[in-house]
């Protein structure tokens, strides 16, 4: 079997995929910027990628936030010969990495993007909501922010609030400001404010029925929407807000829920509808298992199409369903 690298390591996102691989009896290399692990790695750095990484590795990536990353991992990773699995939720990123889809093909390496809740999970939703052909589906996401309140997902966050974001709507990319919409989804009892999600890039692509995707936040902490509503009117406060973010962070783990929801509305073009709803008292764990079941796939030499894999071959959904429920992580379908 060969190794399995996991970037990140010491981030909240990067630990849970460690902890998963050594619950199911692997064990993977742990990497960092920082000294500690077994490997220190700078994603951003070539040199540090190629005196960390060797040929036929699977490099789990979870270092966040991916708003901001550039190719240096995955350019470097195609040259020597190692495949990539990451836990990005940028469309930004997505795009990029989607350029480097012919050079990957003719390496022979794979390269799995947005191999997390979104959009690996999404397509689960689309499969498990039983509409064929669907033509809209909607996410939603209220994280359990006692457990995932961390500078990563918070600096992602700030990235759509207010700023110009692009969705899915009438079959093509639409600009629209992040935030500024909220959507009631009546299956939960629950409201979420629009924010820019790399489903609307992967989910056409193995899906062409969808005309609308878009994807929806419900801070899951008192207080929080009115303050991010406050920024999003006044993007000139988002840097503020980025610089006091740490405290809010301690807010939430103060005042955030301790029970995430992640959920998925699907809608087919008769009008009928569906939603697929994942809870779980450690409800982050889902945004770690598909990475971890797509690495131990590759390292195990399990076939995989080379370039730039679909989300929805990137995992076997029956091996996903199991997983999911071995992690306490609830599956219900809604109508």
């Amino acid at each position: 079997m060969n190794r399995i690298v996991v970037a990140g390591a010491r981030g909240f996102f990067g630990s849970a995929v460690v902890r998963i691989l050594r619950a199911e009896g692997y064990s993977p290399v742990t990497a960092s910027r920082r000294p500690g692990g077994d490997l220190v790695l700078d994603v951003e750095n070539r040199a540090s990628v190629r005196a960390a990484i060797r040929s036929q590795d699977v490099i789990i990536d979870a270092t966040a936030p991916f708003q901001t990353r550039t190719t240096t991992l995955v350019d470097e990773a195609i040259a020597i010969g190692a495949d990539v699995v990451d836990l990005s939720d940028s469309l930004g990123y997505a795009r990029l990495v989607w350029t480097r889809d012919n050079t990957a093909k003719d390496r022979g390496v794979r390269i799995l993007n947005a191999c997390s809740s979104v959009s690996v999970l999404s397509g689960f939703a689309i499969e498990r909501s039983g509409i064929g052909n669907p033509v809209a589906i909607h996410g939603f996401l209220a994280p359990a922010t006692r457990s995932t309140a961390n500078p990563g997902a918070a600096e992602a966050l700030l990235r759509s609030v207010g700023q110009t974001i692009d969705v899915w709507r009438a079959g093509k990319l639409q600009q629209t400001r992040g935030w500024m919409e909220a959507r009631k989804f009546l299956a939960l009892g629950r409201r979420g404010h629009l924010m820019e999600m790399a489903d609307t890039f992967t989910l056409p692509r193995v899906c062409p029925s969808l005309r609308d995707i878009d994807f929806w936040v419900n801070p899951n902490t008192r207080g929080a929407a009115i303050l991010l509503g406050i920024v999003a009117r006044s993007p000139v406060l988002s840097p503020i807000a980025g610089r006091f973010a740490r405290y809010g962070m301690a807010v939430a783990r103060i005042l955030g829920s301790d029970e995430g929801t992640l959920a998925y509305e699907v809608e087919g073009a008769a009008g009928e509808r569906s939603t697929v709803v994942f809870t779980g008292q450690e409800s982050f764990l889902m945004a770690a298992i598909p990475a971890a079941l797509a690495a131990v796939r590759l390292a195990s030499g399990d076939p995989c199409p080379a370039g730039i894999v679909p989300v929805h071959q990137q995992v076997d959904l029956q091996a996903l369903a199991a997983a999911l429920a071995r992690y306490g992580i609830r599956v219900e379908r809604r109508s």
